[in-house]
């Protein structure tokens, strides 16, 4: 199941996976530029 970060901090938002002790970076989205497009994908 992957996991999502948004800092307040940063423009972007990481959805992420960790398994077996490794972090698999699956996307990074830049949130300044049409911050709902991540909600509703799968």
């Amino acid at each position: 199941m992957p996991y999502t970060t948004f800092d307040n901090n940063s423009p972007f938002g990481v959805i992420y996976q960790v398994k077996s002790g490794f972090v698999r970076i699956i996307a990074v989205a830049d949130l300044r530029r049409r911050p709902d497009y991540w909600l509703d994908r799968e």
